[in-house]
């Protein structure tokens, strides 16, 4: 006699070996012909999910022998999205200069109609590099659009696709890119076309992600100091108007003008102190407060020219 007990043990063993999804009792229904019971399959063949309202799949891969379950809330790296697509060889192993681990691809995912095209697309986005920020995350997510790893799996061909939240990361160091055409609808963040919560080995691959800002704006660290929707860089302090020898004659000009007026007050003030008596009186006393607020304004002016001051400033 199967008594309540019994069942329970039998649904604790399958949650525990096999994780929540697989032992959803319509998860035979969801895979069609793709799956069978529910766990992974002998042969090592990964298990093919729907997703439910849309044309994508949750692709379940092979668990090493010492891994726990993933329980839900947690990451599941083992788990990728993909949707039915047409496999082609990789005719360039590199993308943005790093290579890809795999080497089949497919086109569906972009507008591309060939591999050619793609690469002239890819090279078109390396004008990136000057948006440092944005450079830094972007990469991984035009691979993954771009050149995607492309599967067969029981005889159907899968293409894997990039997350949603690969795609949201980009969003906010890249919004100069957004609503233009250079960043095509096929790019934009959409939940139908990217699914969340999907793993994607092009995230595990080092780019290259140093940028660099086109003159006049050079590179900043402090958010308060970016150019506006370029973030990683900010306006030099020199105005890029003038050349710099131009800025030398300012600043010679600067420390005559200031040296003059410095010692012009200091003689003012020199001539109020030896007659003092009369030169405390109103308005002769008004005077002599304003030759001292000059002089200070003068010692402001010069504080460019000590050691290093100009810098500091």
């Amino acid at each position: 006699m199967i008594t309540i007990n019994s069942v329970k043990i039998v649904f604790f063993f399958c949650f525990a070996t096999f994780g929540p999804i697989s032992c959803s009792p319509n998860y035979q229904s969801q895979l069609g012909p793709l799956g069978n019971s529910g766990s992974i399959l002998p042969d090592g063949i990964p298990l093919v999910e729907v997703i439910n309202g849309s044309t994508n799949f949750r692709i379940h891969r092979r668990r090493g022998k010492d891994e726990k379950t993933w329980f839900e809330g947690r990451e599941m790296k083992h788990i990728y999205c993909g949707r039915h697509s047409k496999c082609e060889k990789l005719k360039e192993t590199k993308c943005l200069g790093a290579r890809l681990p795999y080497n089949y691809t497919s086109l569906d995912l972009s507008d591309s109609y060939s591999q050619e095209y793609t690469l002239d697309r890819l090279q078109s986005y390396l004008a990136l590099k000057y948006v440092p920020k944005c450079w830094a995350v972007i990469q991984p997510f035009l691979c993954a659009v771009f050149m995607p790893k492309c599967e067969t799996i029981r005889g159907q061909d899968f293409v894997y696709l990039p997350s949603l939240e690969m795609c949201r990361i980009t969003m906010e160091p890249c919004r100069i890119l957004y609503n233009t055409s250079f960043f095509p609808e096929f790019l934009k963040c959409n939940e139908t076309v990217y699914p969340s919560k999907c793993n994607n080995d092009v995230r595990e691959i080092k780019f290259n992600v140093t940028g660099q800002c086109l003159k006049p704006l050079i590179p900043s660290d402090t958010a308060a100091n970016y150019y506006r929707d370029i973030d990683g860089c900010g306006l030099q302090c020199k105005d890029p108007l003038y050349t710099d020898d131009e800025h030398n004659q300012i600043h010679k000009l600067i420390g005559w003008g200031g040296s003059i007026c410095l010692a012009s007050n200091i003689f003012a003030i020199i001539t109020f102190m030896i007659d003092w008596q009369n030169a405390k009186k109103h308005p002769a006393l008004t005077i002599f407060y304003m030759n001292i607020c000059y002089m200070m304004t003068c010692f402001g002016w010069l504080t460019q020219f000590t050691p290093g001051g100009r810098e500091d400033i």
